[in-house]
């Protein structure tokens, strides 16, 4: 953290410092992280597919609604620390979970037209549910809490997109076995 030091007069000639810290919070950092990662993601989304086809969601709905559920919690995120008056030391440990996180996202928007949604999302939601889960408790049950997370979440989503909104998700190299 950068800090300047600022002296001043007050109206009797004594001297007054006062230490002022600048520099950017974590927040601040992570959201415009977060922004750039959300803009590759939109980016990556328009190449999938047309996200409503004769007006119903279609196969690249779900990937732009995360996208942009991504953009405007980093908007959120980068006003809520532009509202801290003062910067805050970044330790690097901090950023391996949100790290984490855009690397899975990343790889979850290119292998969702190749591997369909089954299973990119459920290894996608695995690998979210072990980045968060990992450390909170013993192994196994992280890895079974992390698992149930995932299977629930991949089912719910596939129900939700095929039987609410009536899309065909992308079955990927997997074809007709799943």
């Amino acid at each position: 953290m950068d800090r300047l030091l600022e002296i001043e007069s007050d109206s009797s000639g004594n001297v007054l410092q006062k230490e002022i810290h600048i520099g950017a919070n974590r927040d601040v950092i992570a959201a415009i992280i977060f922004l750039f990662v959300s803009a590759a993601y939109g980016i990556e989304v328009t190449e999938l597919s047309v996200p409503f086809e004769g007006g119903n969601a279609g196969p690249a709905f779900y990937p732009a609604m995360l996208t942009g559920v991504m953009f405007i919690c980093s908007v959120y995120l980068l006003l809520k620390g532009l509202k801290k008056e003062e910067g805050t030391q970044i330790e690097i440990g901090r950023f391996i979970q949100p790290a984490a996180y855009v690397v899975l996202t990343m790889i979850y928007v290119e292998a969702f037209t190749v591997l369909g949604y089954l299973a990119s999302t459920l290894f996608y939601t695995l690998g979210v549910a072990l980045v968060f889960e990992l450390g909170r408790r013993p192994l196994l049950k992280s890895v079974g809490i992390s698992t149930l997370i995932a299977v629930l979440s991949t089912v719910i989503g596939l129900v939700f997109f095929e039987f609410v909104f009536n899309v065909r998700l992308p079955e990927g190299i997997f074809g007709g076995m799943l």
